[in-house]
């Protein structure tokens, strides 16, 4: 077996000794979650390449709510307070929220203005100067694009933060090893591994929880 292949086998192993349950993904659920101001991580369908984050390592949460900029800083990036967060809108609704000659955004390398009513609707990825560096998503995205539909049903607005999948001064996680190591560090509340999601609040002993997994990622990279 490769060394992916045995990191994972022990960390089913860590989580069923940990007791830690998982829960059966739901977009809908997801939504929901990121509704009530939950912040969510996503380790699916395949890796990133390049230098964002574009829904399949990601970590998410609500635009809508003005101290979700703060709260992505201190709790979960742990960097300077000023630094800014992009939005993810579906492609069809761009033009609602956002000023460009065109609505193919898809890899979030383009700041663009933000409409006049965008800093009341959408404040926490609305920057200083009032422009945002915006991803457009669609249905080839997979998971990312069925929460943001769901996320809109629900609330009316099509927009969600996404930062790339990682903390502070370290890469964008690579698989689940990875990304449950950053989970347990940052003080996220869900985390969604393919079509297992994870909660925070169901983790009794995380530090410990935590030492294990880190134990697999160390002795995987030796």
């Amino acid at each position: 077996r490769t060394s992916s292949e045995r990191g994972l086998s022990e960390l089913k192993q860590i989580l069923d000794n940990a007791g830690v349950s998982k829960r059966k993904y739901s977009q809908v659920g997801i939504a929901e979650c990121l509704a009530d101001s939950k912040v969510v991580c996503l380790c699916t369908e395949g890796i990133e390449y390049g230098p964002r984050a574009l829904g399949h390592r990601s970590i998410l949460s609500d635009a809508r709510n003005p101290n979700m900029k703060t709260i992505m800083n201190e709790k979960i990036k742990h960097r300077e307070g000023y630094r800014p967060f992009a939005p993810v809108v579906l492609a069809e609704h761009f033009h609602e929220y956002f000023i460009s000659d065109s609505i193919c955004h898809d890899y979030m390398l383009r700041a663009v203005d933000c409409v006049e009513t965008a800093r009341d609707v959408i404040p926490a990825v609305v920057h200083v100067d009032n422009s945002a560096r915006v991803q457009t998503v669609t249905s080839k995205m997979g998971k990312v694009h069925g929460i943001l539909e769901s996320f809109f049903t629900l609330t009316g607005v099509p927009v969600l933060i996404n930062t790339s999948f990682n903390d502070n001064d370290e890469p964008i996680v690579f698989d689940a090893i990875d990304a449950f190591c950053c989970f347990l560090r940052t003080e996220a509340d869900i985390l969604v591994i393919e079509n297992d999601v994870y909660y925070r609040s169901d983790i009794s002993d995380i530090e410990t929880l935590l030492e294990n997994v880190l134990a697999v990622q160390e002795d995987r990279i030796s």
